[in-house]
């Protein structure tokens, strides 16, 4: 249970002792203090005794540069960015939007339990956001959607019914429509150029980004309405060099080239015959999280990479969150009952250098599963055209490769996808005997 004890100006007494009746129990507990500047006694001497029973930095100050209906609207906006599970105060009329404890209402020497079952009659078990005035608040969520061909249509697809669980939720997408019953029921549904001119209207905004085409209505409305990028790829010159491509004159790459490594960038990026190197010598996602209120990312080796590559930005504004899991549903399988004595190894993902496709190959060859009948190595993606999935195809012999790629004109089983598969297909390895297989270059 979170909660936020509102220490506002006439009740510090009162509330300093339920902090220190509380820090008693810690399981499952966790107390933050919304402390006002002006407070009597003064801010330093009462944060000298909150800090005995509330740690420095759940401590949090917030002062009012007028009186009222600033003062009241920035007491309300600080309590609430808290995201209290239930606040205690001795003025729940100024917080009617929140799940409240008056202060003046806990009998005294109540006891730790009783304490426990007062506030937890009262807290919010499934608390929406909202503003100041208590109005639930609005979220633009800007990234593909199903029937779009990128994993991150069907990652944002499973986010979604999280996030309406605490905010009014409408999604920008540039393609033509939506496949997706309950985004289509639940979700408004708004262009980018739409977007361009109403972005300001909502209070939160979050950008999926990755390192595809399928990002590139994003690049103008970032600029213009900055919000939480949550970063799928550091590194994405791939997405920036077919940006500039489309739209030669906004020199898109060159540009982040530029904000990214300075003039020594942009130099190789004019001498360089062989574009491929290049995006992979710079990440170039400086220029798309610059302007970021924060950035989200999914592993602790991408804030390694944003630290190395960018230590003047504050890393405060970087937060690790991991991946969206959906459960596998028991009744789909891609796998008749006669096979359950077969093996199947699965990488995941379009088919490219970044992927590491040919070291997966090469390790599957020199193996003992290769020459097993029975052991199978799948590709379960897309083929990209060009130089590497052509020298892959060289240098694999021909039935390896239909067992590695998954994606043959003449696939391992009928029912095994060609090209991009669909996400029940891609979660359904768990029924039966697989490993999942996952190489990624340095650029993760």
């Amino acid at each position: 249970m979170r909660i936020v004890l509102d220490f506002y100006k006439d009740n510090s007494g009162r509330v300093l002792s339920l902090a220190k009746e509380l820090s008693g129990y810690r399981k499952d507990v966790q107390m933050l203090a919304a402390v006002p500047a002006d407070t009597v006694p003064p801010l330093g001497v009462l944060r000298r005794c909150i800090e005995r029973w509330i740690p420095r930095q759940n401590i949090r100050v917030w002062e009012s540069p007028g009186p009222e209906p600033v003062s009241y609207l920035l007491h309300t906006a600080c309590v609430a960015g808290l995201a209290p599970d239930v606040v205690v105060t001795s003025r729940p009329n100024r917080l009617t939007a929140l799940p409240c404890v008056d202060v003046g209402a806990i009998p005294e020497n109540a006891g730790l339990d009783r304490l426990l079952e007062i506030f937890s009659s009262r807290a919010c078990t499934d608390s929406f956001a909202v503003n100041p005035g208590g109005v639930r608040m609005t979220l633009a969520v800007v990234s593909p959607l199903p029937p779009q061909h990128t994993g991150i249509a069907d990652y944002t697809s499973a986010l979604l019914p999280a996030l309406a669980r605490y905010y009014t939720v409408d999604v920008i997408v540039a393609q033509d429509g939506v496949k997706d019953e309950w985004v289509l029921s639940h979700c408004g549904i708004r262009t980018p150029k739409w977007f361009m001119k109403n972005g300001n209207k909502y209070d939160r905004i979050l950008y999926h980004v990755g390192n595809s085409p399928f990002h590139y209505y994003m690049l103008d409305l970032m600029q213009t309405h900055p919000g939480v990028v949550c970063l799928h790829d550091f590194f994405v010159g791939h997405f920036l060099r077919y940006a500039e491509l489309r739209t030669p004159h906004t020199k898109a790459w060159v540009r982040a080239l530029f904000y990214d490594q300075g003039y020594k960038a942009v130099q190789e990026h004019f001498r360089v015959l062989e574009s491929e190197s290049l995006c992979l010598a710079y990440p170039c996602s400086f220029s798309l999280v610059k302007n970021a209120l924060g950035v989200i990312v999914h592993s602790r080796y991408t804030r390694k990479l944003a630290r190395d590559w960018y230590p003047g930005m504050d890393q405060r504004l970087w937060k690790q969150i991991p991946m969206v899991r959906q459960p596998i549903n028991p009744e789909f399988s891609v796998v008749e009952e006669e096979d359950s004595s077969r093996f199947y190894v699965c990488s995941f993902g379009m088919l490219g250098p970044t992927k590491l496709n040919h070291r997966l190959v090469s390790a599957w060859l020199n193996s003992s599963l290769a020459r097993d009948p029975n052991c199978f190595l799948v590709f379960v993606g897309e083929k990209q055209p060009g130089k590497y999935c052509r020298d892959l195809k060289k240098r694999s012999p021909g039935p390896v490769l239909e067992a590695a790629s998954g994606s043959s004109e003449e696939p391992l089983r009928k029912d095994m996808p060609h090209g991009w598969a669909k996400p029940q297909w891609r979660c359904s390895c768990a029924p039966f005997p697989a490993g999942k297989l996952q190489l990624r270059f340095w650029t993760a």
